[in-house]
This record gives structure tokens, C-alpha cells and sequence, in this order.
């Protein structure tokens, strides 16, 4: 009967360590690809994309065949430096580090005021009855008995705009995404889905040590038996992490080579190839961690860690 018991009880034992020994091979997988894409999360691995990709020197071109931006002052080291600030500031609302979303740029006062005077020029003059209205923009005349300085001066005090109050403009109601608009509202939606990639971080991690743990409560007799079964599993988490980034590296850069569009190719390559050395990075030291275990097992005196089944 014992030898019956304890048979029955290795068999549970064996399939608990099977089960356990799968979640942690899930966890692990799971936080070697959450700790490879937390650089998303910054803007510099977007940056050195976008530069690769000669994304900067193609939008300072676009940017002078584009009057409404030629009122942006462009610093000496170029788009560069405006594409890492305002990208720092979505980036830093979006990690919630900050709960003010801000995206300031420089403006040439003279050029901005220049190109709102030559728009109104360009308006026809108000025919006889005829009242004009800041309603309808596209629809706007100019009295004849005001001029374009005058007419810019009730624009701007009609739609509540400030534009030569201050050197700068925030892009946040450039762009619709004041509190309250629906383009903030998708924007905290995603800052949600951030906190949540940074629970998963946290949540896997804590899975792998607990999970290690109960390996080690259950193989306690044998240290030898615990560092075979651990180390094998980060191992394997690893090489299939490792297999992963290579055949979904290689599967995206061919899909995204069909893809038509000015410099996104180029971009995409350069920032999926980043993402695939860190999984390739943390993957190693997953193997290697494995590999440090199973082979230290073997090098442990037999004599003083005897295995039971």
C-alpha cells in the first residue's frame, strides 16, 4: 500500500511540477517580450528610426513647400530637435509621468501675422448688403471700410485665438486634443493601455519568481532536480522567444516592403529591427541564465543532494 501511495503521489507530483513548470515558461515568454518593447514607451528608439530612415531631412523639404508651416521656427539642429521634443511630451502623458499634455513650438511671430494678413487680402470685399460673419470662414468677406489688420484683429478676438500673445503655439488645440475632445479621449485610451503593458510587466515578473518558487518547495530534496527543471525552462522560453523575433522580424519586414508610401518602409525596418535585438538580448541572457543552471546541476557533488522521485 505505501509503495502504491507514494507512487500515486509522484505521479501528482510530477504533473504539478509539469504544470507549473508550463505557466513559468509562459511567464517568462511573456516578460522576455515586455521588457524587449518597454523602449517603445521613450522616444529616442523612434528618433533613431525616423533618422535612419531620412525621415527629418525629407520633412524639413516638405515643411518649406507648406506655407502654414513656414511660421514654425525651425532650430539650427533642425526638425530633429522639434520631432524629439514634442514626441518626448506625448510619450511622458502617455507613461502617465505627467498629466499635462503639452506640445509647444516656436513661431515667427512675423511670418505667422504675414500669412493670416495675406490670407484676408486675398478675401473679396463684401458686396452692397451684404454682412460678413467668422461663422463660416470659407464663406468670409472683408468691408470695405476695414482693413485686413482690422479684420485679422476681430477674427482673432472672435475664435478666442492668441497667436501673438506668446513665441509659441501648443499643438494640443492645433490638433484637437483639448480636455474633454474626442482626440483626447483616444489618446487616454491608449495612456490606459500603457499602464496596463506596465502591469504585465510587473504581474509576469512576480509570476516567475512565485512559480520558481513552489518549484523549489516541491523539489526541495533534490537542489539538483530544481536547477534541471528551472533551467531548462528559461532555455526553452528563450530559444522560442528567440525563434519568435526572427520569424516575425523576417515576416514584417517582407509584408512592409509591399507597402508604398514614402519612408514608412524604411522606418518600420529600422524600428522592428530594434525591437528584434532587445528580444534577441533578452532572450540570450534567458538562455544563458537556463544554461548556467542545468550545467551547475551537473557539477554538483551527487553525494550531498541525493534525488527523489
Amino acid at each position: 500500500m505505501r509503495a502504491v501511495h507514494r507512487r500515486k503521489m509522484s505521479v501528482i507530483r510530477g504533473t504539478a511540477l509539469f504544470c507549473i513548470a508550463v505557466a513559468m515558461f509562459v511567464a517568462i515568454l511573456v516578460l522576455l517580450v515586455s521588457v524587449s518593447l518597454y523602449p517603445l514607451l521613450y522616444s529616442d528608439i523612434y528618433i533613431t528610426s525616423l533618422d535612419s530612415a531620412g525621415a527629418f531631412s525629407y520633412a524639413e523639404e516638405q515643411l518649406n513647400a507648406v506655407p502654414m508651416a513656414s511660421f514654425i521656427k525651425i532650430p539650427a539642429s533642425g526638425v530633429k530637435e522639434i520631432a524629439t521634443r514634442l514626441l518626448t511630451g506625448v510619450l511622458a502623458y502617455m507613461r502617465s509621468d505627467t498629466n499635462e499634455l503639452a506640445l509647444n513650438v516656436q513661431i515667427d511671430q512675423e511670418k505667422l501675422k504675414t500669412f493670416f494678413l495675406d490670407s484676408i487680402n486675398n478675401v473679396s470685399v463684401c458686396g452692397k448688403g451684404q454682412e460678413y460673419s467668422f461663422d463660416s470662414l470659407d464663406s468670409l468677406c472683408r468691408p470695405a471700410n476695414k482693413s485686413a489688420n482690422e479684420l485679422l484683429d476681430e477674427l482673432l478676438v472672435a475664435k478666442n485665438l492668441s497667436f501673438f500673445e506668446r513665441d509659441t503655439v501648443d499643438l494640443v488645440s492645433v490638433y484637437g486634443l483639448e480636455e474633454g475632445s474626442a482626440g483626447r479621449l483616444n489618446l487616454d485610451n491608449f495612456r490606459r493601455y500603457f499602464l496596463y503593458y506596465r502591469y504585465v510587466i510587473f504581474v509576469s515578473a512576480l509570476c516567475v519568481v512565485l512559480l520558481g518558487g513552489i518549484v523549489f518547495l516541491l523539489k526541495r530534496r533534490s537542489l539538483k532536480g530544481f536547477m534541471r527543471w528551472t533551467g531548462f525552462t528559461f532555455v526553452l522560453a528563450g530559444a522560442v522567444a528567440l525563434a519568435g523575433a526572427l520569424f516575425g522580424a523576417s515576416a514584417f519586414k517582407g509584408y512592409i516592403a509591399t507597402v508604398q508610401y514614402p519612408l514608412l518602409p524604411e522606418f518600420a525596418n529600422s524600428l522592428v529591427s530594434a525591437i528584434a535585438r532587445n528580444v534577441f538580448l533578452y532572450a540570450a541572457i534567458a538562455g544563458i541564465i537556463g544554461l548556467f543552471l542545468i550545467v551547475f546541476s551537473f557539477l554538483m557533488p551527487s553525494a550531498k543532494n541525493k534525488e527523489i522521485a
